[in-house]
């Protein structure tokens, strides 16, 4: 399952901080932030976008065990933070 953020407007302060962080610690955060206040400067995109998606994310964060792993990819204008999560 790939869970994408758009971050706009972001400091490489900001990106170092998140690359530092372990996986889930750094999905958790960016997942509060895409959620929260800050919703304007990161978006979330979990899969292909559809429900089933959502539901299947759901089914995966409750489980004791998550393999996880994220990277960065420079955009013009922004930089999406991509998770691969099993």
């Amino acid at each position: 399952m790939q869970v994408t953020y758009i971050l706009k407007d972001k400091s490489d302060s900001y990106i170092d901080n998140i690359k530092s962080m372990q996986a889930m610690q750094a999905f958790d955060y960016l997942n509060k932030e895409a959620n929260g206040q800050y919703a304007y400067n990161v978006s979330q995109k979990i899969g292909n976008g559809s429900f089933r998606d959502k539901v299947e994310l759901n089914q995966i964060m409750r489980k004791e065990v998550i393999q996880a792993g994220f990277s960065f990819s420079p955009r013009k204008g922004y930089i999406l933070c991509t998770f691969t999560i099993a």
